[in-house]
């Protein structure tokens, strides 16, 4: 994820998807946050979380992204176990 991030910064945008072609999307990020503890003390892995803000249903929007971003999400989340927030 680091390298995908790393790209996007030389590319100037700063964007690893193309969010604004999403439908519904007033924002969104993409967040790398490092290993550390929980609130109990046991230490989690590193781990991207994808934040946004759409309009629809939280279900519809991982499907609107693939469609508008191609393979990027295949390249920033490669590494990665994909967990569904609940709702």
């Amino acid at each position: 994820m680091r390298e995908v991030l790393n790209e996007a910064g030389r590319r100037g945008t700063g964007e690893v998807f193309r969010f604004a072609e999403v439908a519904g999307v007033h924002f969104a990020r993409l967040l790398l946050v490092p290993e550390g503890p929980d609130s109990t003390g046991a230490l989690l892995p590193p781990c991207v979380a994808h934040m946004s803000e759409v309009d629809g249903p939280v279900s519809v929007h991982p499907a609107d992204l693939v469609r508008s971003a191609g393979d990027e999400p295949d390249k920033a989340f490669a590494n990665c176990r994909v967990r569904m927030p609940p709702g």
